[in-house]
Order: structure tokens, then sequence, then C-alpha cells
């Protein structure tokens, strides 16, 4: 799962951002908060007609996801709910995230769609900026504790010692994980730049991608729901009770919060 994310979530995100920006000089782009790609989809020069052609892809794309990101959604919630429970029921779990490892590649290659409706836009040169960037991106390592995005979203928990050990120890193995996973990670992100770059996007040839890494999302994500339940089983309850209140926020009012 999580070598999925550094591939399309940030990519998404960030031609989100570029597309509804104003112009660099009213609004600077550390005003603005940039994406993962943002300065690389600056660097392109994307002219007025490629934006509003990803301008429409995008409004496209969320109208055609619509119940599948809700259901994606009750998906979510759901595996939440026996992540916050006091016993550890794995095959549950491990059912509910088999579930959603289908419509997280759907989702994944609408995104897919638009990398590769964006390639097509671009000349010769911008494709190969555009290849040469993705290449060399790789998100950094999350800093432990509270000074990430994640400690500082617990804040408000007043996290006792052990608790924040707990927290930094679960980044180290996930960050070990990382490290051990590293070399396929590069293998499979460069069979998905070979997709980005063809001439001709075959959902086949994705969907047989995405069958490879079925088993390592599955395990990865299922490990990621086991750090989620024992730090909630190490919450007093009425951090308990902080924790559904953040939760209940909107993204951005939870950041704030």
């Amino acid at each position: 799962m999580r070598t999925m994310k550094l591939l399309f979530s940030p990519i998404a995100i960030s031609l989100a951002i570029f597309l509804t920006q104003a112009p660099a000089k009213a609004h600077p782009v550390e005003h603005n908060g940039p994406g993962y790609l943002y300065h690389i989809l600056k660097q392109l020069e994307l002219s007025d007609s490629q934006r509003q052609d990803l301008r429409l892809l995008l409004k496209q794309k969320h109208a055609d996801n619509a119940t599948l990101e809700q259901d994606m959604h009750t998906n979510r919630e759901a595996l939440r709910i026996l992540e916050q429970s006091t016993v550890w029921n794995e095959n549950d779990i491990r059912s509910l995230i088999a579930q959603s490892l289908p419509l997280r590649a759907e989702l994944m290659w609408q995104n897919l769609k638009i990398q590769h409706q964006l390639w097509l836009t671009l000349d010769t040169t911008q494709k190969q900026s555009f290849i040469n960037k993705l290449s060399e991106k790789i998100l950094p390592d999350k800093p432990v504790g509270r000074k990430n995005n994640r400690g500082r979203r617990f804040e408000a928990l007043a996290l006792t010692d052990q608790q924040e050990a707990l927290l930094v120890a679960q980044h180290e193995i996930e960050k070990a994980n990382r490290e051990k996973n590293k070399a396929s990670h590069l293998v499979f992100k460069e069979r998905m730049l070979a997709l980005i770059s063809r001439d001709e996007l075959v959902k086949s040839d994705w969907l047989a991608l995405a069958q490879e890494a079925k088993n390592s999302q599955l395990e990865n994500a299922i490990s990621q729901a086991k750090n989620k339940y024992d730090f909630w089983n190490m919450l007093t309850p009425e951090q308990q009770l902080k924790m559904l209140e953040i939760q209940s926020l909107p993204r951005k009012q939870m950041s704030r919060k």
C-alpha cells in the first residue's frame, strides 16, 4: 500500500493544487503550501491550454469516482472501528483490507490516466523533464515524535513519554521496512513510469502490475492497522474521546486542531 501512495496520492494532490492556484506572483508558492510535485509541474511551464485540459480531466475524474470514493470511505470507517477495538481481530481486518484493494486499484487507475493524459500533451523537452524529476523524487523519511504532522495532530492528547516512545518505535519499524523494500519499490516505480510514458495506456497492464503488488499491499496495511490498534489501546479513555473528536473534524480543521 505504501508503494502505491508514494507514487499516486502526491501526484493527484499536486495536480489539483497546481491547477487551482492563482499566478505565482500573486500568491507565492510557499504561501500556498506546495504539493509533492508542484515544483515539477511548475518547471514544465505548462501552457494555458495544458492547464485547462487537466482541469477538465480532474473535474471528470471527481464526478466519475464519487461512488467509488464513498465505498472507500465506508471501508475506511469500518476498518477504523476494528482498529479502535479492545480485541485484535486480524481475520476481519484482513478481509476488510482485501475488499479495499480493488477499489484502490480503480482509483489509482484514474490517477494514472490523468498522468498519461498529461504526458501526451507535453512536448519533447517537457516529457524528458517530467520523467527525470519523477525518477529522482523520493519522499524523505518523516521525522519522529511531535515534529511530524502525526505528532502535531496528537498534541491535544497530551501523550505520555511511554505513548510517545511507542510512536517513535513504530516509526523506526516502518523506516526499516521501507529500507528493506527500497529496491523492489524502485523497480515498481520504473515500471509505473514506463506505463505513463507509453503512447497508449492499457488498463490490463496496470491491473497486472497491481496484482503483483497485492500481497505486499495487504501485509503492509495489516501491519499499519496493528500499529494503530496498539496505539489506540495505550490511550486513556479521556484521550480516546479526544482522538475521536479530532478524527471527526474535516482534514484542514484536524491539522489546526
